[in-house]
């Protein structure tokens, strides 16, 4: 009931006792009092409904392809670079052009335009001086088809470019605010005295690159464009440089234990960008492509007149660089995109979960090397409805009218693709309105998560048990009620004994107990007509023996070519009903075995009853 409601009953409630005697009168008064109660309960009975979700994931981004944090691994257990990309990569191949184009990379990290850019040398043999004159800036434009130049020398500078009225480039001192001249052009290039190869260096004196840096300096040569009236600003690099301020910014610059990695990083950026710069395309200096950063910075003005500048660039990122340069991924013998991302969890995904097209070089691979490398491997979110319905809102997904406010999330459930990547999220909101968001991609964004590997409980339901129908062979049977008991199941935990937990995305709870001590033994006791235990298999499994009410009853062998999770290892049915059974595993193994063999219990079913203390 409202405020507002409660105060009309209490109008009428006065108006009656007027007439009425005052026993039934003091009735009436309790009772305006119970309404009022239930009144300003409703707020908190409402709170209470609202539902606690907790996100349990590994990895950080979209999850295809290369791994950076496990390519770094690989490497330091001494794998080669081409072994981490067909580790990667599905069906790919690497081959070795004679020639890589040119990138043009926009500095402007928004790919807007400004009015002016403020431009200079970059001094790479040293400021100027009297015995030593410094650098220069050629400035190219073409009228027709013949190149004009003219060279400004670092005296008169730095150089502010900027538009007229007439969309012409201007350029102006920076240092005195003379005009120096007006270029009939709407587009030119800005040199320093060499350009690709050679160590000759161009400074922008306004923030540039992805993080808005002062002072940057670029190799290669600038291009100034009008745009809507304004400038933009592009460096045109050669590969090679393009790939050792890339490679530094994305994965590192690298040890001698990690240079496998450098290059597997060299060969995915250039595949990645080989497509846009040989059709001449402008990428971005982010991650909307790849971050580019350029070769160095001064801190400031004072550092670029001392020639103090702080390099972006790595020995060994840089000697990668060149062993795989013109060395490119490609899959049907044509060049790829080599797509990467900071960690994949412990596996990759297909493509088509996460954008949508089947991409055969992009398959899910199992990824053991990620979750070794760092700590932040995985990680864990806790959100209400209402807070995750508003990060939904702010993220611009499709929601209903009031999320975040009034109306939140009360339930999620996921559609989990290869490698476990949530590829479809169904949200049931409390208004009773349901919306889905498709590709894991998409959930990762309108979530705010690193990424769509993850497992979420909702404290509204059960810890640790879910009841599933299975329909009867025939109409005319009632339904069997099966029950499921995960590694986080209470009851499960108190039998577990010596058994360690391990986590792995594949288990059904993301967890799993497991043991290799011998006679290492799980009894869980439970009413019902059958029960089935879930685990994993591999090529270094153990033995179990299986026990039923004390009686021995099988030997299972977990061992397997390859690894496999959540396999159904053991079952028995036809139980009694009327009686609590025994349900026990034991570790075992040949006595000429130097050691034993793991055996795992991810969970286990049970029909037509529960597990019980």
């Amino acid at each position: 009931m409202s405020k507002r409601t409660s105060t009309r009953a209490t109008h009428a409630t006065h108006a009656i006792c007027t007439q009425i005697s005052p026993l039934r009168a003091v009735c009436r008064l309790l009772a305006v009092v119970v309404l009022c109660s239930a009144a300003l309960a409703s707020p908190s009975a409402y709170a209470a409904d609202i539902p606690t979700f907790t996100f349990r994931g590994t990895g950080w981004g979209h999850g295809l392809g290369m791994s950076q944090d496990g390519a770094l691994q690989m490497a330091r257990e001494g794998k080669t670079t081409d072994e981490i990309l067909n580790h990667y990569f599905t069906g790919i191949e690497i081959e070795k052009k004679t020639t890589s184009p040119r990138v043009l990379v926009n500095l402007d990290a928004n790919k807007a335009t400004r009015s002016t850019w403020t431009i200079a040398p970059g001094y790479a043999t040293g400021y100027p001086s009297t015995s030593n004159p410094g650098d220069t800036l050629t400035v190219e434009w073409k009228v027709d088809t013949a190149t004009q130049t003219t060279e400004y020398a670092d005296s008169a500078g730095p150089f502010t470019f900027g538009v007229n009225g007439d969309g012409n480039i201007t350029v102006t001192s920076a240092k005195t605010g003379t005009k120096l001249a007006t270029f009939p052009v709407t587009a030119l290039n800005i040199r320093p005295k060499a350009v690709d190869p050679g160590a000759d260096l161009l400074c922008v004196v306004d923030t540039s690159g992805p993080y808005g840096t002062a002072y940057a300096r670029y190799q290669g040569y600038l291009q100034l464009k009008v745009v809507s009236g304004k400038l933009r600003l592009v460096n045109s690099v050669g590969m090679e440089h393009y790939l050792d301020s890339v490679v530094a910014a994305e994965i590192g610059k690298g040890t001698t234990a990690t240079r496998a990695a450098q290059g597997a990083q060299a060969i995915c950026a250039a595949s990645f960008v080989y497509p846009k710069a040989s059709k001449g395309t402008i990428v971005s200096c982010t991650t909307s492509d790849q971050v580019y950063k350029g070769h160095s910075y001064f801190a400031g003005a004072t550092k670029r007149a001392s020639n103090s500048a702080t390099s972006l660039l790595g020995s060994v990122a840089n000697a990668a660089v060149k062993e795989q340069l013109h060395r490119y991924v490609t899959y049907k013998d044509a060049v790829v995109a080599a797509y990467f991302c900071a960690c994949n969890g412990d596996a990759t995904a297909n493509s088509e979960d996460v954008w949508g097209s089947k991409l055969g070089y992009l398959r899910s691979v199992a990824d053991p090397y990620c979750a070794k490398s760092h700590t932040g491997h995985a990680w864990t979110v806790v959100q209400t409805g209402m807070q995750v319905a508003a990060t939904l809102k702010a993220k611009g997904a499709s929601v209903p009218t009031g999320a975040g406010s009034s109306v939140y999330v009360s339930d999620l459930n996921p559609t989990r693709g290869t490698g476990g990547w949530v590829k479809q999220l169904e949200i049931c909101w409390s208004n009773g309105s349901k919306t889905t968001i498709k590709l894991a991609d998409n959930v990762r964004i309108k979530l705010g998560l690193k990424a769509a590997n993850f497992a979420v409980t909702n404290s509204n339901e059960p810890t640790g048990a879910t009841s599933d129908t299975t329909p009867a062979e025939t109409t005319t049977t009632p339904a069997v009620t099966k029950r499921t008991y995960q590694e986080n199941n209470a009851l499960v935990k108190r039998a577990r004994g010596s058994w360690k937990r391990v986590s792995h995305k594949s288990f059904s709870a993301k967890k799993a107990y497991r043991s290799r001590t011998r006679n290492a033994k799980i009894t869980l006791r439970f009413t019902g007509t059958a029960i089935a235990w879930y685990g994993q298999t591999s090529p270094g499994a153990g033995r179990a023996k299986v026990y039923i009410d004390g009686k021995y009853k099988k030997t299972v062998n977990l061992k397997s070519a390859k690894t496999k999770r959540v396999v159904k290892l053991y079952s028995v049915s036809k139980l009694s009903a009327k009686k609590t059974h025994r349900f026990s595993i034991v570790v075992t193994t040949k006595k000429n075995s130097r050691k034993y063999g793991y055996v795992y219990l991810d969970k286990v079913v049970v029909t037509a009853g529960k597990l019980v203390k």
